[in-house]
């Protein structure tokens, strides 16, 4: 009993354009992910316009 299917190959018969689609959402993606991973406030200022000036370190550890 295996817990995939068996492969298809080249037989299946989807659209190509959602292969690019998919691919160029997950650069994407992957991306966004790391500009809030390496920003040093996760995002919170700079990119949610957040005022960081009263409680700082709760804002920016919700976000994380």
């Amino acid at each position: 009993m295996s817990l995939l299917p068996p492969s298809m190959n080249c037989l299946s018969r989807g659209s190509l354009a959602s292969v690019w689609f998919l691919g160029l959402y997950g650069l994407l993606e992957t991306a966004t992910d790391c500009i809030h991973d390496f920003l040093p406030e996760s995002g919170a200022g700079v990119i949610a316009g957040l005022d960081l000036t009263a409680n700082r370190h709760t804002i920016i550890g919700v976000f994380a």
